[in-house]
């Protein structure tokens, strides 16, 4: 049971092109559909504009998102994004599908449901940002934890 709990799997999520058109096109259809209903004046170009620069840069964050799992076959993961730890267990709620896996960490210490739901972390992975071994892994230890 002890080589169950051993965090021997590393995945490496690099940049994901996934990640950046999914961002942009929300922002994009938002903007559309302000300018569906105001059309453009002096008063909305502006707002436009605003909208416009938040895409890109919400885009390029996005793009630019890379950290690394470790996890183990019993769901145990550990995660190191933007310097902080997350360390848990895989959530019976995570899925996947053909584009991405969301993965729903929960801390071992909370008992509680309530306690369960804030201490949830969601990550997403998406399917250009690692390798199809790699993306194979994720979802068969979804599987398991099921």
């Amino acid at each position: 049971m002890q080589s169950l709990n051993t965090l021997k799997y590393n995945v490496t999520v690099k940049p994901s092109r996934y990640a950046a058109y999914l961002i942009f096109s929300l922002y994009g259809i938002v903007l559309a559909l302000l300018l569906w209903i105001f059309g453009v004046s002096w008063l909305t170009l502006p707002i436009f504009i605003i909208l416009l620069m938040l895409a890109s840069h919400g885009a390029r964050k996005a793009y630019q998102q890379t950290y690394v799992l470790r996890l183990s076959d019993s769901g145990r993961i550990e995660v190191l994004i933007d310097g902080e730890l997350v360390a848990g267990v895989i959530a019976d709620t995570s899925f996947y599908n053909g584009y991405f896996i969301s993965l729903k960490v929960v801390k071992e210490n909370s008992e509680l449901f309530i306690a369960r739901e804030r201490n949830n972390k969601p990550i997403v992975v998406y399917r250009d940002a690692v390798s199809d071994d790699q993306y194979r892994l994720l979802a068969r230890v979804i599987n398991l934890g099921r």
